[in-house]
């Protein structure tokens, strides 16, 4: 039982120490990570011909020693508005790259300070949307999708930060909803392959020749928060749900002996 105990003490202070781990600094993220320079259809996407969206490594930074630069100049291509994408890998070509595993945090953290708030030749709204390529054995790609809280009007030219919460939901704007599925459509966060990103200009009104564009920076993406799991023994069993919490502080005197069964009658 003391064995047990000292084992739970440990296991403890590890989910502790792992409640925050750095995903990506973006000190050199400019090609290593989002890959550069742009190309069209390949690791930039976009409905407007007019349309660009550009990476930089900058010094102004939180962490680290730098920030990635992200400056976009969206044409409203559509009826609806339009869109520029940036993403981390090529979609069908990530056999060789290896999973990011996020399943043991709650959300993700980014800080950002807007350099150039969106300047919108019409009325209408500047949002982003941050993407995780979900990518199975077989190749199959779950993209899901969430909508950041970033306020691109804003001008205080403050770092700021803006929580990403790992989870499913319908509502895109409080965890992520399923862009398309090629896979299980089930969100499995330890099957992360890449990311994307992707810049909005909604208009109303059908013209488009209009605009949105802006400047902004990103750093320091972390994984946040402890997600609960199951206690696992290395004997490879989960402690069963019917001996209820097993221990706490003061009062830890549940003992299991094997073969000795909870009576089911």
């Amino acid at each position: 039982m003391k064995k047990l105990f000292i084992l739970m003490i440990l296991m403890g202070l590890m989910q502790v120490s792992q409640a925050q781990k750095l995903i990506e600094s973006f000190d050199n993220a400019v090609g290593p990570v989002f890959l550069d320079p742009p190309v069209l259809n390949d690791n930039f996407f976009t409905n407007g011909p007019g349309s660009y969206c550009l990476l930089t490594t900058d010094t102004s930074h939180v962490e680290g020693t730098g920030s990635m630069r992200i400056d976009y100049h969206i044409q409203a291509s559509d009826g609806w508005g339009g869109y520029v994408v940036r993403t981390t890998y090529k979609p069908g070509f990530t056999d060789s790259v290896a999973y990011m595993d996020m399943s043991g945090g709650t959300h993700l953290r980014l800080r950002y300070k807007v350099l150039s708030p969106a300047l919108m030749t019409v009325a209408g709204a500047t949002t982003i949307e941050f993407k995780m390529a979900e990518i199975d054995a077989a190749g199959n790609r779950d993209l899901w999708l969430h909508k950041i809280a970033i306020d691109f009007k804003d001008a205080t030219s403050d770092w700021l930060e803006v929580d990403i919460p790992l989870e499913k939901n319908t509502d895109n704007t409080k965890g992520f909803s399923l862009q398309f599925g090629d896979g299980d459509k089930e969100l499995q966060l330890e099957h992360i392959k890449g990311f994307e990103f992707a810049l909005v200009y909604g208009t109303t009104g059908g013209d488009t020749a209009v605009t949105s564009t802006g400047s902004l920076l990103w750093d320091n993406l972390t994984l946040e928060g402890k997600r609960s799991i199951a206690t696992v023994f290395f004997a490879g069993k989960a402690l069963p749900a019917a001996l209820g919490v097993p221990w706490a502080w003061g009062q830890s005197t549940i003992e299991m002996v094997e073969s000795a069964g909870r009576d089911s009658a």
